[in-house]
């Protein structure tokens, strides 16, 4: 009996962790199939202002996106009607908004009114009831603003990371645990944008073979006619032991959701992995705060992809540093696409060995000067691609299903429509 009932246990946990997306290999799973996240980038409406503190229901018409919730549910519906399955979204982006600072420097909780878990179990609901995955970033390594002194102690200070962790994560964390589709949750995008290029004798903190890549650029001062530095730039240790510590963090109270890092590109997570198990245990001595995926930004310099892009290269094994996880094409535009065509990346990240793709960015707006985006409806007709897609040999099933035990890939007769939205610069 005690033998049958622990028989039972068991299978009924793996059936659970099931209804959650996991990780196979180098394949993403759930339902006990192969999938495929195709989706892409909301990654703000208000730049760290979109979730607590009363900001996701506060409408400003006078904004370029007015309403979070609506750009966010308008996003999801449009992501779901075309055939997607995931959306990216930024959090904290450096703290300008959550969590809430002390004068110290210290987190003292989520946000001003405690709404931020509310906030994103509304969003969840809604992304879950339309089959579509939602992965949070936590914060931003790629520009630094005047509020980034607030995100550089929590790099530098331990006991500050610890008030973070304490008072807005672990509470973050078990508070969304549940949450089926919450698909994951992103320590930093692009770290290696803070990163300080230099030596070290230990192979786990240099970063010289970085050196005329591109790396280290957030920390310059661009805005005279000649580039200063701002001396903000961090040391590889301690960016390891900051989603070290924070990956940890996170298993401890969710063990149902999956951590990543975004890359800017192959240079930090493919042609070598900045953030291998081993660096990332040894730098912040947690051996849970490792990642579950891998995630490659992607984008051309001038009309043509670096020769090792993830576009590029024959497929994803050429990648020998990340031959243990999945891995996702987390930004790519056709504007800065390398002359291909959004529905031909799309078709290159399903069919080489990659295990998702997320097109950069749903709201385009043309005043913030990012000349990588591509319209909404570029977009979606990129997703349109993948709609249908089910090869559980290789790149997996697309339509997935949040609400059962059976994801739609089978299923025939489904209608999409093609949607095109009305935002600025569409």
């Amino acid at each position: 009996m005690l033998r049958f009932a622990v028989l039972l246990s068991v299978l009924s946990s793996a059936a659970l962790a099931q209804h959650y997306l996991s990780t196979d290999g180098q394949h993403f799973k759930l339902n006990g199939q192969r999938v495929f996240l195709s989706g892409l980038n909301m990654a703000w409406c208000r730049y760290g202002y979109d979730f607590g503190g009363g900001a996701y229901d506060y409408v400003s018409l006078g904004d370029f996106c007015p309403h979070p919730r609506a750009a966010y549910e308008r996003a999801i519906r449009d992501i779901r009607i075309n055939g997607g399955n995931s959306l990216r979204v930024w959090l904290h982006v450096d703290g300008r908004h959550t969590p809430v600072f002390s004068s110290w420097g210290s987190v003292t909780q989520t946000d001003s009114t405690n709404q931020l878990i509310t906030d994103l179990k509304s969003l969840l609901a809604y992304a879950q009831a339309r089959n579509v995955l939602v992965f949070l970033v936590l914060w931003n390594g790629a520009h630094h603003d005047d509020t980034w002194e607030r995100l550089q102690n929590l790099i530098w200070d331990d006991l500050k990371l610890n008030t973070y962790v304490e008072h807005a994560l672990k509470p973050l964390a078990e508070g969304l645990k549940n949450q089926r589709a919450l698909g994951g949750w992103e320590i930093m995008n692009e770290p290696e944008g803070s990163l300080k290029i230099e030596p070290d004798t230990d192979p786990c903190y240099d970063t010289s073979f970085l050196q005329g890549t591109g790396a280290g650029w957030a920390h310059w001062d661009t805005s005279g006619p000649v580039p200063i530095p701002t001396w903000t730039d961090v040391p590889r240790q301690r960016v390891l032991r900051f989603i070290n510590r924070q990956a940890a963090a996170i298993k401890e109270k969710d063990p149902n959701h999956l951590v990543t890092v975004g890359s800017w590109s192959e240079y930090g997570q493919g042609v070598r992995n900045l953030y291998s198990d081993q660096c990332l245990q040894q730098a912040g001595g947690f051996a849970t705060g490792v990642l579950d995926f891998y995630q490659i930004h992607t984008y051309a310099h001038g009309e043509t992809y670096d020769s090792q892009a993830p576009f590029v290269v024959s497929d994803a094994s050429v990648y020998t540093a990340l031959n243990d996880k999945p891995v996702v094409i987390g930004e790519f535009s056709q504007t800065k696409g390398g002359r291909m065509s959004i529905t031909e990346q799309f078709e290159r990240a399903y069919s080489r060995g990659y295990a998702g793709a997320w097109s950069w960015h749903y709201l385009a707006d043309t005043t913030t000067g990012d000349d990588a985006t591509d319209t909404t409806y570029t977009q979606l007709t990129g997703l349109r691609k993948l709609r249908n897609k089910n090869d559980q040999t290789g790149g997996g099933c697309v339509r997935i299903n949040l609400n059962g035990s059976t994801n739609y890939c089978e299923k025939k007769g489904f209608c999409y429509v093609a949607v095109r939205e009305t935002w600025p610069g569409n």
